[in-house]
């Protein structure tokens, strides 16, 4: 296939890309709308289907007050029908899940996996590299969907934690089966070896097929030694779940980003966390500091994304 010249079609890659950018902002937060839902009716053991309904009357929303970011602000964060104070975490949740969303297609395919280790990129755009039949644009929609999940997860977490619900099991073995079955679905894998070299992840092997489960077992382990360190700090008596939630969270990482991004996120959350906890003078509760351990992981898991090709 002959290549378009750039200059040709550089003003309609721009439009276009802007046009998808807010596009993918709008399906962010229209997740992130659902992410709340999960994170409100999955600990009570509620099934998620079904319509949304306001937490105080219970009356159904209506569609017009339920588009996301939008309906919130057009209603001044109250139920229409009762004036019920819908919490600020809803929008933020809409606002971050958007974000993380046009954050992703950004780096995967406007520039290209700019934040992948081993990819080479420049500043075309991916728009560019389908009219001229070329590019990794397949490959990043694979990054982008393992990534994705992977953030959609923690997001889920963070939101249960804020509840101070108990993190339900079930949640944590659909994240392990869903994070297998994409991995093994999808051209792409965890670019980086077990012994850090840089991998073909395009041709996978048995290598490639057993990172993940590395990475998965170092989850566990980095997440129970990091939940024996917090709950030291409260001195309380419920120390089983902070490190079994902690497990299973970091866990995740590992099965998705393999163990020594799962070391880098483990040790910089916990520093955080415990450099908050010092400030603070003591964690009052264990609420309290697993809310904040659990910000600090989803904090350091989206940096280290974003600046994966800078720690290989």
């Amino acid at each position: 296939m002959t290549s378009i010249p750039l200059a040709d079609i550089l003003p309609a890659t721009i439009g276009v890309t802007l046009i998808l950018a807010v596009w993918f902002f709008a399906f962010g937060a229209s997740l992130g709308s659902f992410l709340n839902v999960v994170a409100w009716r999955l600990p009570k053991g509620n099934t998620v289907r079904g319509s949304s309904e306001c937490p105080s009357c219970k009356q159904r929303i209506r569609l017009r007050d339920n588009i996301p970011v939008v309906s919130f602000f057009k209603l001044k964060g109250k139920c229409r029908n009762c004036d019920f104070q819908i919490p600020y975490r809803y929008v933020l949740t809409e606002v971050v899940a958007g974000g993380c969303a046009t954050l992703f297609f950004c780096l995967l395919f406007v520039f290209r996996g700019v934040n992948i280790p081993g990819w080479s990129t420049n500043s075309r755009f991916f728009i560019d590299d389908l009219l001229s039949n070329r590019g990794p644009v397949f490959e990043m929609i694979g990054f982008f969907l393992q990534h994705g999940l992977l953030m959609v997860m923690l997001l889920i977490v963070l939101l249960i934690k804020s509840q101070d619900d108990r993190l339900p099991s079930r949640l944590i073995l659909m994240g392990w089966l869903m994070t297998l079955i994409l991995g093994a679905c999808t051209d792409t894998a965890i670019p980086v070896g077990i012994k850090g070299e840089i991998l073909n992840i395009t041709q996978k092997n048995y290598q490639t097929l057993l990172i993940p489960v590395v990475g998965g077992i170092a989850g566990i382990a980095l997440g129970y030694v990091s939940g024996l360190v917090l709950s030291a700090l409260v001195g309380k008596t419920n120390w089983i779940r902070m490190k079994t939630e902690l497990a299973m969270i970091c866990s995740l990482i590992g099965l998705s980003l393999g163990w020594q991004a799962t070391v880098i996120i483990s040790i910089s959350s916990l520093m955080v966390t415990l450099l908050i906890g010092m400030r603070a003078k003591r964690y009052t509760s264990i609420v309290k500091i697993a809310l904040t351990g659990t910000i600090a992981i989803a904090t350091m898991t989206l940096l280290f994304i974003c600046t994966w090709s800078v720690w290989v």
